[in-house]
């Protein structure tokens, strides 16, 4: 009984992640739709591992069709868990890149068989088999179903620390561990039959990802680490309204020629440009201020300030930084940045809307008269 009472915490507990996730409106992408598609197989597996321990057994012919479809689900969940979670590794480590399509077919190639197997399972006892009274038992070929399942849970490991460079430290960590609550999990319970552990460790699993993991992916820019859009103004919002701050200082850049270098070097430079712009523009400001990307080849920054002349000392940093970079880089381009900054006046500004508007417009009037040059 207390093995059902923590599977209706962990059904509880992924409502709860679920709603907030969708009253958050987010920006749709891939890896958010994978989450929440993780999120609701879980949920689902944890509901009918429920389920099928209160019909094991049952009398009634209905329980014997609900006995079916259960056991089936309880196998196909748990594969269809651990090929989204495989893709949503992928899709952390490598994005848009190039990683070949046909890598991600050929790996499916064992889910395939082994979904087949499940769905022959109905007739024949091979995953597992259920008695004329309606008692559920696994089959000859249960081992198989879990070592398919543990496949797909070791695989993104791999290409973790394959290419773990591509991203944070604590980020990898963050998601090899998550691999172990559910193989724990799913491990105790095959050698202890009665146990109902995979829906608790993978709720776990998908709680801490969420906190350490995917909660960070939402606010942040894929390719470079900082900040995106959505935060930068949120933040600047709740910034300007701070009746004690003086100086706060909103700069706008437009990395130059970002076409020309994906068009003559490729995409790969392009990122590589994208990239080393970030880590300038971090390296400049420091970790103090706030730093996103807000667009193909655009970045703010936004910086609160003591005097007012400590602006003019930053972007004099900034340009001997960008003469460094381009002086010292292995690549074949070179960065150039046009920006356009100014301070926040509630008085002169009308809005923190009309704020930002005229910032950009500097640094487009910037950009527009190097072009004339």
């Amino acid at each position: 009984m207390a093995m059902l009472y923590m599977q209706m915490y962990v059904i509880i507990m992924l409502i709860i992640l679920y709603l907030n996730l969708l009253i958050q409106k987010s920006p749709k992408t891939w890896l958010g739709t994978l989450f929440k598609t993780l999120i609701i197989l879980v949920l689902l597996g944890a509901f009918l591992d429920t389920i099928h321990a209160f019909i094991d057994g049952g009398s009634h012919p209905v329980e014997r069709y609900l006995l079916f479809f259960a056991s089936f689900m309880i196998y196909f969940l748990p594969l269809s868990i651990s090929v989204i979670w495989y893709f949503y590794v992928l899709e952390i480590l490598y994005h848009k890149r190039l990683f070949m399509n046909t890598v991600r077919i050929v790996s499916l190639i064992p889910a395939i068989i082994s979904l087949i197997m499940i769905i022959l399972s109905l007739w024949l006892p091979i995953y597992y088999s259920i008695s004329a009274n309606n008692i559920y038992s696994r089959g000859p070929l249960f081992n198989l179903s879990v070592i398919v399942c543990f496949l797909y849970l070791f695989l993104p490991v791999y290409y973790l620390i394959k290419d773990h460079k591509v991203m944070k430290n604590r980020t990898v960590y963050a998601l090899i561990s998550f691999t172990l609550f559910p193989m724990i999990g799913a491990t105790i319970q095959v050698f202890n039959y009665g146990l109902f552990l995979i829906g608790p460790s993978l709720g776990l699993a998908v709680l801490m990802m969420y906190l350490l993991v995917q909660s960070q992916l939402i606010a942040t820019d894929y390719l470079t680490g900082l900040f995106n859009k959505r935060e930068f103004e949120a933040f600047l919002t709740v910034l300007t309204k701070r009746k004690k701050l003086k100086h706060i200082a909103l700069i706008f850049f437009d990395l130059d020629d970002l076409k020309t270098i994906n068009d003559t070097y490729g995409h790969d430079c392009g990122d590589n440009a994208l990239k080393d712009t970030a880590s300038i523009l971090t390296k400049t400001f420091g970790r103090d201020a706030f730093i996103a990307r807000i667009g193909g080849d655009e970045f703010t920054a936004i910086l609160t300030l003591q005097e007012p002349e400590d602006l003019t000392k930053y972007l004099d940093t900034l340009d001997e930084n960008i003469d460094n970079y381009n002086q010292n880089s292995q690549h074949n381009f070179h960065l150039s940045l046009s920006w356009g900054n100014d301070f926040y006046d509630s008085y002169r500004h009308l809005s923190v809307t009309s704020f930002v508007h005229d910032v950009e417009q500097m640094m487009y009037a910037k950009k527009h008269a190097k072009h004339l040059a």
